[in-house]
């Protein structure tokens, strides 16, 4: 009886959260083309951060659309591969989070602690009630009421807790796009992150993978505390071979070798290290009809250089094309 008990109160404590639906995010990210995103498993800052004992952060930026999340997500499926596969599954967790202020445009810091409670006491149930219930903010907290008023500190004190007193061995935590949450929130949640790495008697250790563009107020939070990889200087071989795998499946502009090869070269200077400009590229390149290699060549080479510009001139198409004001105002959005 006691046990059922204990049980409901764990699921109205799980919705009291209203936890956001980190899992469709993480499945709406693509998965990393073959032979892409390997890199990171050689990098020797990624190597020092997982081979090394003590708790850590590693910090990925990198400019807008260049391949972040799916990395992101490539870490997260080799971790969850490795978390499954460890003869030591039962002694960690791995978490993950993706801001997105598409679907979420008030995206805070706030959704962030939610999520990771939510995940943690999933897969480590136990913790509530040798954790949660026995702490002195839930003696106090209405939540079964449905008059739930979780605080950040709240949530926080929640969190830490359970990493704290957790009695595991290693906990992973990947929160990508740290730039897609409000400023304020965000700064308060990077602040307090070196408080999971502060080395105490129960060995546990925490392995923070963060990504995010370059954000002054994000780089300033994480100075001191995390090692660093900028993706733009490393990438340059995944946007060729991401280029060259679409380009490959565009069988209708019957290029030969060397014009494919032309083509390829001129997508990925321009795309600068950005996955997303060389897809919208090629998204182009799919209209094009009856060209030969060398207008195709020049065609690329018309494209504005910046994912703004690039998307500027699909909406100028788009409303060139299309009568529906309330579509075109949909891709402006995007």
């Amino acid at each position: 009886m006691i046990k059922g008990l204990i049980n409901e109160v764990w699921i109205e404590f799980l919705e009291s959260l209203c936890t956001p639906d980190y899992q469709q995010d993480r499945l709406q990210i693509r998965d990393a083309s073959k032979a892409t995103c390997e890199w990171i498993w050689g990098h020797p800052d990624y190597l020092c951060y997982r081979k090394s004992a003590e708790s850590s952060i590693l910090h990925v930026v990198g400019k807008a659309g260049s391949g972040k999340s799916v990395l992101a997500k490539h870490v997260w499926k080799r971790l969850s591969k490795e978390t499954v596969d460890s003869p030591e599954k039962g002694s960690s967790v791995l978490l993950y989070y993706c801001c997105n202020k598409r679907t979420r445009p008030d995206e805070t810091a706030f959704s962030i602690l939610r999520a990771l409670v939510h995940q943690f006491l999933l897969q480590r149930p136990s913790l509530f009630d040798t954790v949660i219930l026995r702490s002195e903010l839930m003696q106090s907290h209405s939540f079964l009421e449905k008059q739930a008023t979780w605080t950040f500190d709240s949530l926080w004190s929640i969190f830490k807790d359970i990493v704290t007193k957790s009695q595991l061995q290693m906990i992973h935590c990947i929160i990508d796009a740290l730039d897609e949450s409000e400023k304020e929130s965000m700064e308060m949640f990077l602040s307090l992150l070196p408080e999971l790495l502060v080395q105490g008697t129960n060995h546990l250790t925490v392995k923070l993978f963060l990504t995010s563009r370059i954000e002054g107020h994000i780089m300033d939070c994480l100075e001191g505390h995390a090692a660093r990889i900028q993706v733009d200087s490393v990438i340059h071989e995944d946007v060729d071979t991401y280029i060259r795998e679409r380009l490959g499946k565009l069988k209708r502009l019957k290029l030969d070798a060397e014009g494919e090869q032309n083509i390829r070269k001129i997508l990925v200077d321009h795309a600068e290290g950005m996955f997303l400009w060389a897809e919208l590229a090629i998204k182009d390149l799919e209209r094009a009809h009856g060209f030969t290699a060398k207008t195709l060549a020049r065609r690329v080479r018309s494209l504005p250089s910046g994912l703004d510009a690039i998307y500027e001139r699909m909406l100028i198409k788009i409303d060139g094309m299309c009568d529906d004001e309330d579509t075109v105002n949909l891709v402006r959005k995007i």
